[in-house]
């Protein structure tokens, strides 16, 4: 790690046969963290019994196999054998050590000794007097323990956060009409300029063999110690993004949508629950990631993040507008995920024909950007279709209608303003490649149920899976499409 300190992690047989912890371990061992020692208390018992029963694990040859230097101490609860193994991973740092000690649950009383009961219960009242008297021991010992937690608890709770990065955003880029570029690769280049125009900030990003597609081999090439390859390992991925955004590091994990919030949801709970300073870059998400199919469709992008607290959640509209969400998030304390599409699409332009998000304009969370105006109708449209809404309020301003677009890039904090302003029209509609019952569509129904409007609400989104197919046929079969928007909009009208 280059720092002056060795770090000891103790652990438990029965975790090791979790697929994570085989992640951490290969990762440890591949980037070599030689000043890690791994102390693994096998005492063969876990909750539902024998290990041995429950799942057999050879921890001390996994952890070899993996490229750790092991050490085993036939008897833990031998101290000074305990010791000497300490002292003799310490001494050579050619590879992380595991110091594999075999013991006896329960040691010294009769009654406990060897039995998977007390792995998951305390003794109760009599047993604990009665294992003391076996251990020589005074029952009197934990009196004034007891006595301290029968008092009020009068310690508050620690509202731990990461560290603001120090972050120079950089000039923003701006892309035109005159080559479609997709908002993934948009992020790619903005990361790469803030690697170039930040040389003094501890950065990491993090990859799951997914470089190419999610655009961080120019990052890879610009720093390449900064770059963190997991391999097919996105639990442990995650987790160590984490980590490292709590210790100061200006970290990004990027990854497929399907992969980056599905595949490891709970360790996004678990930095939410930490004050981690995470920045998810994610990828291919919604029907837009085409021929993959279904099983790569992640349709929940925004939904995922509802239930987390502190996560938000940003679903740029073009590249300019990923561009510049980039650049804000790189300085933004806590947990932000970026959702894109696969797609090259065409710059959002205003009613002038001018890139929407162009200019020097920082992205402000929450702000709605108004694309066409209308009386008539008003469209929000969540990230990507906020352009095929702008083709259909155009196609339906030649048969007479004024419809507003509204490119909505986060669906967990609208603005009220904004708001106020999209359900002046009689007719609302929500456009949005995710899950049609829980992401913008949501959103906004609970403020118009809250405000009491009396809007007509018409809610467009993907209502099954999909099969496999270019995007644009999956959006147009889905109605999410130009033309699909504008029928909706006009039956809506009708």
């Amino acid at each position: 790690t280059g720092g002056a300190w060795r770090t000891f992690v103790a652990m438990s047989d029965g975790e090791q046969m979790k697929g994570q912890v085989g992640e951490a371990r290969r990762l440890a061992a591949k980037e070599r963290l030689t000043s890690l020692t791994v102390l693994v208390d096998l005492n063969g018992i876990q909750i539902s019994g024998r290990t041995s029963d429950v799942m057999p694990v050879r921890v001390a040859d996994d952890f070899a196999a993996d490229g750790w230097r092991v050490i085993e101490v036939p008897d833990g609860h031998d101290v000074a054998a305990l010791h000497a193994a300490v002292r003799e991973a310490h001494s050579d740092e050619s590879a992380p050590a595991a110091i594999v000690a075999y013991t006896v649950i329960g040691k010294g009383v009769s009654f406990m000794e060897g039995e998977a009961e007390f792995h998951g219960r305390g003794p109760k009242p009599a047993e604990y007097v009665a294992a003391m008297g076996e251990l020589g021991l005074d029952p009197e010992a934990l009196g004034a323990a007891r006595e301290r937690r029968s008092r009020p608890c009068t310690v508050t709770h620690a509202d731990v956060r990461a560290p603001r990065a120090a972050c120079t955003p950089g000039a923003p880029r701006t892309y035109t009409r005159d080559k479609d570029t997709d908002c993934r690769g948009a992020w790619g280049a903005a990361l790469a300029d803030l690697a170039a125009g930040n040389p003094d900030t501890p950065m990491a990003v993090l990859d799951c063999d997914l470089a190419v597609s999610v655009k961080t081999d120019g990052f890879a090439s610009a720093r390449p110690g900064g770059f963190v390859q997991c391999g097919v390992g996105e639990h442990n991925a995650a987790g160590v993004a984490s980590a490292l955004s709590i210790a100061g590091v200006l970290t990004f994990h990027s990854d497929f949508g399907v992969f980056g919030i599905d595949e490891v949801y709970n360790q996004l709970r678990l930095a939410d629950i930490n004050g981690a300073s995470l920045k998810l870059a994610l990828t291919h998400c919604g029907l837009d990631v085409g021929e993959d199919g279904r099983t790569h469709q992640c349709l929940d992008h925004v939904s995922a993040f509802r239930n987390l607290y502190g996560w938000r959640v940003v679903v740029p509209a073009d590249p300019n507008q990923a561009d510049r969400v980039v650049r804000w998030a790189a300085g933004e304390p806590g947990c932000i995920a970026i959702a894109m599409g696969r797609s090259k699409v065409p710059v959002v332009l205003d009613a002038h024909g001018a890139p929407l998000f162009a200019g020097d304009a920082p992205f402000r969370y929450g702000e709605v950007a108004w694309a066409r105006e209308g009386v008539d109708a008003c469209v929000l449209a969540l990230g990507q279709a906020a352009g095929a809404a702008c083709d259909a309020a155009d196609a339906l301003a030649d048969a007479g209608l004024s419809v507003a677009v509204g490119a909505v890039s986060c669906p967990l904090a609208l603005d009220d303003a904004a708001m106020e302003r999209a359900v002046a029209p009689p007719l609302l509609v929500t456009v949005e490649d995710h899950n049609v019952r829980s992401g913008l569509g949501l959103s906004v129904a609970e403020w118009v149920a809250e405000h009491g409007c009396a809007t007509r609400l018409v809610r467009l989104g993907v209502e099954r899976y999909s099969g496999s197919a270019p995007a644009s046929e999956l959006l147009a079969a889905a109605g999410l499409d130009a033309d699909g928007i504008a029928r909706a909009v006009a039956a809506g009208l009708a």
